[in-house]
C-alpha cells in the first residue's frame, strides 16, 4: 500500500522511531542490566507517549477532513498505537525480570 499523505508518512516514521528506540533501551537493559536506563527509560516513555498522542490526535482530525483516504488514514493510526502494547510488554518485562531485580 502506498502512503500518499505526508502526514501519515510523518506519523509512521514517528511510531517506527519510537519503537525503535524503545526497543534499543530494553534490549541494552535487559542484556547489561544497567539500573540508571531505567530512569532513561521511564523518561523516554513519558516523551514518546506524549509525542504520540499528539500525533494520533493529528491523525484523528487528518482522517475526519481526508474520509476519501479513510484506509491509509486507520492504517496508519493502528501501527501507531501498536507502541502502547508494545510498551506495556517491555515495562512489565523489566519490571519482573528475575534476572534483573529492580527496586523502586
Amino acid at each position: 500500500m502506498k502512503i500518499t499523505q505526508s502526514m501519515n508518512r510523518n506519523a509512521l516514521l514517528i511510531a517506527a522511531t519510537s519503537f525503535g528506540i524503545g526497543t534499543s533501551l530494553f534490549a541494552t537493559y535487559f542484556i547489561t542490566g544497567w539500573k540508571h536506563l531505567i530512569v532513561i527509560g521511564t523518561y523516554y516513555v513519558l516523551i514518546a507517549f506524549t509525542l504520540n498522542v499528539i500525533t494520533f490526535i493529528g491523525l484523528l482530525v487528518n482522517s475526519i477532513i481526508t474520509t476519501h483516504l479513510y484506509k491509509e488514514n486507520m492504517i496508519t493510526m493502528l501501527f501507531l498505537l501498536a507502541n502502547l502494547p508494545i510498551a506495556l510488554v517491555y515495562t512489565l518485562l523489566v519490571i519482573n525480570n528475575p534476572l534483573h531485580s529492580v527496586h523502586f
